[in-house]
């Protein structure tokens, strides 16, 4: 007779392949071999812990609707995807864009120092959270599923929401100076706010642990700006007493030390513990749907995460 081995294809799918010059131990090496390389695996069978998780999700693509145990991601109930203008969620969602912009363009208004308004991580974060809500908005009227409008609104989500409480945190503890508006309430915590319903409450957005490399990227090309203006632009409209820095945190000119470790602290510190606690937020909301296949692998009652040193193969009865 000859043994069957079943494995896993590049998608994640298993895969039954017949060997019949292989010996019955050869066959046995080469599925521990291939457990061994793949332990982050989440077992179909047995419910994992967030820990089993959390490696799994490393060692998955960044898109993939795959998640093991649980089965595939419904992006249609994560995301509302196409369910119509008059719903509560795009009604919704229609408010807190509105806010955001509004927001948005008071500040514009009522600042006074022309262009160097765009200077500062607030009014990044706010224009890239506008774009987040706007896209989730525009993915739940649309009739068909856009699929660049969706993975642009699924890590957009974890960008908006993880620099979005950077901002807020940085803010109301470092900057702060007890004054109470609408626009700097609403940019540096009630934004904040309204991505987070929208994100995981309307939607019921999977956050992936690689999503947390955008926010990197993002905090990148603001380290790159903010040492440009203090070093070489030294430009700064607003009244300063000591520096034109931007911010008084991160002074490159004059106490570079103490800027770069501000800056590592929250970009390889703050940012990552934030990320780590939105993706635990995402995990009992999230909505799968189960394909056939799914079904059948999780029946075969065969576990991948753990091996099993006394595991011996049966022989398959050949006809």
């Amino acid at each position: 007779g000859t043994c069957v081995l079943l494995s896993t294809n590049s998608h994640g799918q298993r895969q039954s392949t017949n060997s019949p010059e292989q010996t019955h131990s050869e066959i046995q090496e080469e599925i521990f071999a291939y457990v061994k390389q793949n332990r982050t695996m989440v077992d179909l069978n047995t419910k994992p812990n967030y820990y089993q998780r959390f490696h799994f999700e490393l060692s998955i693509p960044f898109y993939d609707l795959k998640e093991g145990y649980y089965g595939t991601l419904d992006m249609q109930k994560n995301f509302a995807l196409g369910i119509g203008l008059k719903t509560f969620a795009a009604i919704a969602k229609f408010v807190f864009l509105a806010l955001a912009i509004a927001a948005l363009v008071i500040d514009i208004v009522e600042y006074r120092y022309g262009i160097f308004f765009l200077a500062f991580l607030t009014r990044w974060t706010v224009i890239v959270q506008i774009i987040y809500l706007f896209l989730s908005f525009l993915g739940t009227v649309l009739p068909n599923e856009n699929r660049i409008i969706t993975k642009l609104t699924w890590v957009l989500f974890s960008l908006s929401a993880d620099i979005g409480l950077v901002v807020v945190l940085i803010f109301w503890l470092a900057v702060w100076d007890g004054g109470l508006r609408y626009t700097n309430t609403m940019e540096h915590g009630g934004i904040f706010g309204c991505i987070l319903i929208d994100g995981l409450i309307l939607n019921r957005t999977p956050v992936r642990i690689k999503h947390v490399t955008v926010g990197w990227i993002y905090a990148f090309f603001y380290l790159i700006w903010s040492v440009l203006q203090n070093t070489v632009f030294r430009y700064n409209p607003e009244p300063d007493e000591d520096d034109d820095a931007i911010y008084d945190v991160m002074k490159w000119r004059v106490e570079p030390l103490r800027a770069t470790i501000t800056f590592a602290v929250q970009t390889f510190g703050l940012l990552p513990l934030i990320h780590l606690g939105l993706w635990a937020l995402s995990l009992p909301g999230r909505h799968y749907t189960r394909e056939a296949e799914d079904l059948e692998i999780r029946n075969e009652k065969e576990s991948y995460f753990e091996p099993n040193p006394s595991f011996e193969l049966a022989p398959a009865v050949v006809e």
